[in-house]
This record gives structure tokens, sequence and C-alpha cells, in this order.
């Protein structure tokens, strides 16, 4: 799924921070995801445990697709996508306060 970002929040019951994560360079992130057919069309996005810096603000994070690697996502057998369900290199990845 491409995005731009996507957001965590912390703090407490009526003093909560938004926090906006997105590519350090800018362009756009590929979340992971799979489609279910059926009487309720659903898209579930996958998470994974996460990064040093994204682990600041949540304890998981999705699963990020690198460019060069979404093309290998669509294309092949679901078993073979495990080695790319681990969490991106933390410089990747920009955190700003919203």
């Amino acid at each position: 799924m491409p995005c731009t970002g996507w957001y965590e929040w912390t703090g407490t019951k009526g003093n909560k921070a938004k926090n906006y994560f997105s590519q350090a360079s800018g362009e756009p992130l590929y979340m992971a995801g799979v489609w279910f057919e059926g009487e309720q069309k659903q898209l579930v996005t996958l998470t994974t445990k996460p990064n040093e810096k994204c682990a600041e603000y949540h304890h998981r994070m999705p699963v990020i697709v690198l460019p060069e690697n979404v093309d290998y996502w669509l294309s092949s057998e679901p078993e073979t996508l495990e080695p790319f369900m681990l969490a991106i290199e933390p410089s990747l990845i920009e955190v700003s306060s919203r």
C-alpha cells in the first residue's frame, strides 16, 4: 500500500501527542498488506517488531517494503517473503510531531 506515512499517539489521556512517521528521503512508503476477498473485502496492514527509533513510540510498526522490493513482494509466494517482514533501518524513518 503506497502511503506518505503513519501516525502513532503517545502520552496520557488528555495530553496525547501525535507523531508522524515518514520516509527520511521524502519518498512514498510501501506498507505490506494482505487483501482478503469475501462478503466483506478487507485490507490488513502487516506489522513487525519496531526498529530502535520506532520503539520509542510504539511496540510495533508497519512492515515497510522498500521500493526495490515491491515487484518481488507483489509477485512472489507468501512463504518466500519472511525476510522482508523485519523492521527497516532506523535511518530510513523520520519522526515529526504534528
